[in-house]
């Protein structure tokens, strides 16, 4: 059975999720997208934390929320078209911290507790979607996990 999710409920004020942020661990996804050729689809990062690094595409999962429904609903808004039918594979479970937080309220960082998860994508398809990322770009492994531009915690997902 599917879970729909109230999405009045998945709103909260900016007060209450700065307060969620400093005391408490927040539940991602991050998406390992690779294309045909083998190579891995990143996006330049607009916000805090990682700003301004390379990284997965991904977001949280909202209260009340499946794995499941977060994992199509994430990919959808990311990527721009809805994930096919047992194309995600889960990679585990990876810990990000950040010194840093979306706030820029230098008195606390950002802890997410991550499940990531491989999905195929042809290389012709690029997201459009620029709210979290400024650029996206197709990464060889070898050249990303050499590059300073990508964040240490996108790394995790490919050791």
């Amino acid at each position: 059975m599917k879970h729909e999710v109230d999405q009045t409920q998945m709103k909260v004020s900016a007060e209450k999720f700065k307060f969620i942020v400093q005391y408490t661990p927040l539940i991602s996804i991050d998406l390992v997208i690779k294309n045909e050729m083998g190579q891995y689809l990143l996006g330049l990062r607009k916000n805090a934390p990682a700003q301004g690094f390379w990284f997965n595409l991904g977001g949280r999962i909202y209260k009340n929320e499946t794995i499941s429904t977060a994992l199509s609903r994430i990919y959808k808004e990311e990527v721009g078209a809805p994930l096919e039918n047992n194309n995600a594979n889960l990679l585990g479970v990876f810990e990000h911290i950040y010194e840093d937080n979306v706030f820029l309220n230098p008195n606390f960082g950002t802890h997410y507790i991550v499940l990531g998860y491989s999905v195929a994508l042809p290389m012709s398809i690029i997201p459009d979607t620029q709210q979290q990322h400024a650029h996206y770009r197709w990464w060889d492994a070898e050249d990303l996990m050499s590059s300073k531009l990508v964040h240490e915690n996108t790394k995790i997902c490919f050791r």
